[in-house]
């Protein structure tokens, strides 16, 4: 059994506010949350439709705030050892991505639950545990 969480984080609208292609800025509650989940051991896969040019502008974007991804639109290359192939579905335990019902909960490296919804103030408090149990 894996001792991290696999965490599948999408990019427009959910880490960069964008115009596609064009990227405006960071939403940076995000980008803080997944470098500090990075930072306790889980791992990162960005999972975007971009392709290309666009893709690459992406990446290096996330690196230009410190977000440094385990995989770019592709499974762990310890995932597909494992299974002995690639899936097209990316496999995660948790999908971040702006599409998603909002609010939804994230955890820190704390195992603290953080509320989000829909805009560019991301975090916006952090959920009692008695909260996060009604939400899941």
């Amino acid at each position: 059994m894996r001792d991290y969480k696999v965490i599948a984080i999408d990019f427009d609208g959910t880490i960069f506010e964008t115009e596609y292609p064009k990227i405006l800025r960071p939403i940076l509650p995000v980008i803080e949350m997944a470098k500090a989940r990075k930072a306790s051991g889980d791992k990162l896969i960005l999972w975007t439709c971009r392709e290309g040019a666009e893709l690459d502008s992406a990446v290096e974007a996330c690196r230009e705030y410190g977000l440094e991804f385990d995989a770019v639109n592709d499974n762990l290359p310890e995932l597909k050892e494992q299974w002995g192939n690639n899936p097209r579905k990316v496999a995660a335990d948790e999908y971040w991505d702006d599409k998603n019902s909002w609010p939804f909960i994230a955890r820190d490296q704390f195992d603290n639950a953080w509320l989000y919804w829909e805009g560019t103030e991301a975090i916006k408090r952090r959920v009692r545990p008695v909260e996060y149990s009604n939400i899941h």
